[in-house]
Parts: structure tokens; C-alpha cells; sequence
């Protein structure tokens, strides 16, 4: 499985707040800065999908890049993202910065960190088409490239079980 793979497989679990696959991706040793500066734990973020509190309207990935540092991948997203947390309604942009590292044959999130940007800063991509993935010299990290160093997945390859009404929180780690 490729990197982009995780990733995704790691929205879906957001949206769904699905501990079990959460579990699977998230390293034991994760450290995540959320968009407040405040740092999280892998057991913080088990438990607040646990809870049940936030819900997650809207999670597109505007932009991936990848880059592939041997043993470990560095993926940087840029994300639009909805819903509400816990009780009170949000809305924006934002980016994720997470570490992959590969153990047992298993790629996991370890460090990583949310923030919110201005849409201002964004490059204009718009989550109707398809979003570039950047991939720089990576092996291991890439699914396969047509042209060098870009692939454009669909965002009509997401899984249909998403909805409007699944669970995720804004700062979710990774």
C-alpha cells in the first residue's frame, strides 16, 4: 500500500470516527500539535472519537505532497474541512503536517500537526476535480506517476459510504 493509501484510509477514518482503523494508523508514540498549539497523544484522539462529541461535515483533501526520507514519509495536506466540534460549528481551511514511519511492514502516523490557513494563501484547487499529489524521490512513499512527479487522483475514487453526517473532529490527529 502506498502512502496516498494511508492517507486516505486515515480520512475515511476520521470521518467515520473509526477507533479500530484510527488504532491501525496512529503510532503509539504520536505527538500532534492541534490548530491551538495544544499537543495530543494517540489515547487523546482514540478517546474523543470514542466520545462521540465532534462531527465532521466535510473533509476534502485539497493537496497532498509526499516526500520520502528512507525509513520515514513526510506528507503535507491542505484540507477544507466542516462540521462541528464539540458543539459549536467551524469552518475553513486548513493543513496537516504528518510523519510516516514504516514498522513491521505497517506505515503509521507519528508526529504531526494541524493548522488553519487563510485562503488567500492557498494555490487554486478546487476539491470538484482532481488534487495533485506531489511525490519527490520516493521509492516507497508513491503509488505509481504519469508524469514526473505529479499524480492527480479523482475525488470521484472516495468511497461512497461518506456522508455529510460522519464523525471526525477539525484538529483530528493526523
Amino acid at each position: 500500500m502506498q502512502i496516498q493509501q494511508y492517507e486516505e484510509r486515515l480520512r475515511v477514518a476520521m470521518l467515520q470516527s473509526d477507533v479500530a482503523a484510527l488504532d491501525e494508523l496512529i503510532d503509539d508514540d504520536l505527538l500532534f500539535v492541534g490548530p491551538g498549539g495544544g499537543i495530543h497523544t494517540k489515547e487523546d484522539d482514540l478517546q474523543l472519537h470514542r466520545s462521540g462529541a465532534p462531527r465532521m461535515s466535510q473533509a476534502d483533501w485539497l493537496a497532498v505532497e509526499v516526500r520520502n526520507h528512507g525509513a520515514a514519509c513526510i506528507t503535507v495536506l491542505t484540507a477544507q474541512l466542516s462540521g462541528t466540534f464539540p458543539a459549536e460549528l467551524f469552518s475553513g481551511m486548513f493543513r496537516y503536517f504528518r510523519t510516516w514511519a514504516e514498522r513491521e511492514g505497517a506505515w503509521r502516523v507519528e508526529p504531526g500537526s494541524v493548522s488553519v490557513i487563510a485562503a488567500e494563501d492557498l494555490q487554486h484547487v478546487t476539491p470538484d476535480g482532481p488534487y495533485p499529489v506531489l511525490v519527490k524521490d520516493d521509492s516507497r512513499c508513491s503509488a505509481h506517476v504519469d508524469s514526473p512527479g505529479i499524480e492527480y487522483l479523482s475525488m470521484a475514487d472516495r468511497p461512497a459510504a461518506i456522508s455529510a453526517t460522519e464523525r471526525d473532529r477539525p484538529h483530528a490527529l493526523l
